[in-house]
């Protein structure tokens, strides 16, 4: 993780957001409607900065392999999916790279893991496998 990158590219975000804000009212005068107004303008720069910072980090743990080894099976890449994520920051969508075993039609689940436990092997998922469509 590059941490200065996404310092960077926060400020950026933080800038223009603020920038383009304070071009649209006007502030000469010091009143508590101003002082609200531009509390507003803070926040709202504020978060979207916290959001790409947020995108920026998670984006530097992707994989940009074409083929993934995993407990011994090979996962290749299929496809880039958007995926919309709610953070504290607000909305982010993500472009998540899926891979998949060639003998099988399931995005890779095992990448991410709760308490060393594979997200392809909860109760949930292999009730959901069930009826997935399996190809030679």
């Amino acid at each position: 993780m590059n941490i200065n990158q996404i310092l960077d590219i926060a400020k950026h975000e933080f800038q223009q957001k603020l920038i383009a804000f304070c071009q649209n009212h006007d502030f000469t005068k010091l009143t508590p409607e101003n002082a609200e107004e531009f509390a507003k303008g803070l926040r709202d720069g504020l978060s979207a900065a916290g959001a790409v910072a947020y995108k920026s980090f998670i984006e530097n743990y992707d994989e940009n392999d074409n083929t993934i080894i995993k407990d011994g099976e090979v996962f290749r890449f299929k496809h880039v999916s958007q995926k919309d994520f709610l953070t504290p920051f607000g909305e982010i969508t993500l472009d998540r790279r899926l891979y998949q075993p060639p003998h099988r039609l399931v995005a890779v689940m095992c990448l991410w893991t709760r308490n060393g436990v594979c997200g392809g092997s909860t109760p949930a998922w292999k009730f959901a496998n069930r009826f997935c469509i399996r190809w030679p």
